[in-house]
């Protein structure tokens, strides 16, 4: 007797194995995603206090509270709101978020948390 294709047993069973394949798969990629995410945001942080540190350099702000320049930067995650803190020629992150994270701190000690700063 020759056979012409899978009996329905055969298919469940790869069905089966690549549901199994997939609940295992999906979620790692989910993690990996977010913590793409994280990490630019984290990058995007540190160009904004360099290019900060970099333009009090050249011309000296007026003010210790200097605003987010989204205008004047290409960031990877959107557009920012918070402020950027000069305490003795140091550059600090005060409430800086996305609406997704919150960074605060300063270039070499960041904390990033989830969630907009409030």
């Amino acid at each position: 007797m020759n056979r012409k294709g899978f009996t329905l047993v055969e298919l469940i069973a790869v069905l089966v194995l690549l549901s199994l394949i997939g609940i295992i798969i999906i979620p790692n990629v989910l993690r990996t995603n977010a913590k793409a995410e994280k990490r630019a945001f984290e990058e995007d942080i540190k160009a904004i206090l360099k290019f900060c540190a970099q333009q009090d350099a050249l011309e000296p702000y007026s003010s210790n509270e200097i605003d987010i320049p989204n205008s004047e930067l290409e960031l990877k995650a959107g557009t920012y709101t918070g402020h950027v803190l000069k305490e003795d020629d140091n550059y600090k992150a005060a409430n800086i978020t996305n609406g997704i994270y919150c960074a605060n701190g300063f270039r070499n000690s960041l904390v990033i948390t989830d969630g907009n700063c409030e």
